[in-house]
C-alpha cells in the first residue's frame, strides 16, 4: 500500500511490514522547489495514495531509493500518467 508520496516521482510504500522508498523506473518528474513540481506530486498522490500497488523491482537499492516499476491494482502504471499529463519526462537511464 502507498503511504506517501514526497514528490511526483517518489512514493513510500508498505511491503509486508516495511516501509520502501521506491523511485520510479523511466520517469523523472520535478523536484517540489520546482515549476510544476507541487501539481506532478498532486496527480501521483491522487493516482496512488492508499492504493495497493505491485511493485516490480529493476535492480538493488540506488540512493534515494529503490527503482521500480509500480503497476496500480486497477492496471493503471501511474508513471505513464504522469508523461502523459506534461508533469515528467522519460528517464530512460
Amino acid at each position: 500500500m502507498v503511504l506517501a508520496v514526497p514528490e511526483g516521482d517518489t512514493l513510500e510504500v508498505l511491503h509486508k511490514g516495511t516501509v520502501f522508498l521506491i523511485r520510479l523506473e523511466d520517469v523523472d518528474a520535478p523536484e517540489m522547489g520546482q515549476p510544476y513540481g507541487a501539481q506532478a506530486k498532486a496527480l501521483m498522490a491522487s493516482l496512488a495514495l492508499g492504493k495497493t500497488v505491485r511493485i516490480i523491482t529493476t535492480g538493488t537499492p540506488q540512493p534515494g531509493g529503490l527503482k521500480a516499476k509500480i503497476v496500480l491494482s486497477s492496471g493503471v502504471n501511474p508513471s505513464h500518467e504522469l508523461l502523459k499529463a506534461g508533469l515528467g519526462w522519460w528517464d530512460r537511464v
